[in-house]
């Protein structure tokens, strides 16, 4: 009897994000309490949401959340992604480590109020799971 093989191309998909709002935060929190010297460290946050042009199963809410790290990895999944989503409902919730410069531009042109689209482009989800291989914002709409 055959072996049946999988498909081996990914199925992409494409969505224009229009932004609404953002939130920003800091949370504060001891590194390893237990050591003689524990340290503060500091973590800030930037929370973007937004809809759709067209929904994932039924979902238009998105909520981009993006995060400072000091060395972003590629890591071994592929495509190589720039973001994950990870939950698809009540919203589709997307997260994003950017270095620690890139995080302060975003969040200088988000507290400026110019952060107003978004688009992506991102695998198929499976089990409400996707890879992001592209992701903009911006202060104009996307050519789609």
């Amino acid at each position: 009897m055959p072996v049946k093989r999988r498909k081996s191309r990914m199925e992409m998909l494409t969505r224009a994000i229009e932004i609404s709002t953002f939130r920003v935060s800091l949370s504060l929190q001891i590194d390893e309490p237990k050591l003689p010297d524990p340290e503060l460290e500091t973590t800030p946050w930037l929370e973007l949401r937004g809809t759709m042009n067209e929904p994932i199963r039924d979902t238009r809410d998105v909520l981009f959340s993006i995060y400072p790290k000091d060395k972003v990895v590629v890591g071994i999944a592929r495509p190589a992604s720039v973001a994950s989503v990870i939950q698809i409902r009540p919203e589709v919730s997307v997260v994003s480590p950017l270095p620690h410069v890139d995080f302060d531009r975003m969040l200088s042109i988000a507290l400026a109020g110019q952060v107003k689209f978004a688009w992506m482009f991102f695998t198929k989800p499976h089990y409400g799971r996707a890879l992001v291989t592209n992701l903009s914002f911006s202060n104009e709409r996307e050519e789609e």
